[in-house]
C-alpha cells in the first residue's frame, strides 16, 4: 500500500511568485515569437490594401475631372428647321 501524501496547505508565496513569473515570461516569449512571424504577412496585405486603395482614389479622381469637364463642354442642339434642311439636301 502507498503511504499518503499529506496536505500541507496552500503553495508557500515564493514558489506561488516563481510560477507566475515562469507564467508571464513564456507568455511574453510566446507572443513576441508569434509577433515575429505575422509580420512579413501582415504588411505584405497592408502594402496590397494600400496599393488596392491607392488605385481606386485615383480612378475615383479622374472620373470626377472627366465628368466635370463634360458638364463643361456645351451641346449644340440642332432646331427643328435645321434638321429639316439637312434632310432635304440627299433628296431632290
Amino acid at each position: 500500500m502507498r503511504p499518503r501524501l499529506l496536505r500541507r496547505g496552500p503553495l508557500p508565496f515564493r514558489y506561488v511568485f516563481l510560477l507566475t513569473f515562469v507564467f508571464m515570461f513564456s507568455t511574453a516569449a510566446s507572443l513576441w515569437i508569434v509577433n515575429k512571424g505575422m509580420k512579413p504577412v501582415l504588411m505584405e496585405i497592408a502594402e496590397t490594401e494600400t496599393k488596392r486603395i491607392a488605385n481606386l482614389v485615383i480612378n475615383n479622381a479622374i472620373e470626377q475631372q472627366f465628368q466635370k469637364r463634360q458638364s463643361r463642354i456645351p451641346t449644340v442642339s440642332l432646331g427643328p428647321a435645321r434638321r429639316q434642311r439637312e434632310n432635304r439636301v440627299g433628296r431632290f
